[in-house]
């Protein structure tokens, strides 16, 4: 049992720029809950927050059988793993190889534009 929470002993261990990854390891592992942790993690500790909401999109079934027959489709629903928690609030994303980047790159940029104007009179 740790004494103390894993903030306070990263910055303890001089961590002073951390990142919380609410880690999403597989879809069967209720992958949907890292959405609403990122809500929680930034209102609880204000520290930058994402996932690798990817990870879902890789494990499962449907998206899986489809991969097989339509690479095309694949890409389709694996972009919107890297919008879906910019929209949730996210501040950084985890989406895959390096090799994604170019395919995600404009769409989180539009997002994050939109995200932009969602708050702009705040």
């Amino acid at each position: 049992m740790l004494r103390e929470g894993l903030i306070e002993l990263a910055q303890k261990h001089g961590i002073d720029k951390p990142l919380i990854d609410l880690a999403v390891m597989s879809f069967e592992q209720n992958a949907g809950s890292a959405l609403k942790a990122l809500i929680v993690a930034k209102a609880k500790w204000g520290l930058p927050s994402g996932c690798a909401l990817h990870n879902a999109v890789e494990s499962w079934s449907p998206v899986l059988r489809a991969k097989e027959k339509d690479k095309q489709l694949f890409r389709y629903v694996d972009v919107s793993s890297a919008v879906i928690p910019i929209m949730a609030g996210a501040d950084f994303i985890m989406y895959g190889p390096i090799e994604y980047a170019r395919r995600v790159s404009l769409v989180t940029a539009f997002a994050e534009e939109l995200v932009k104007q969602s708050v702009s009179d705040l």
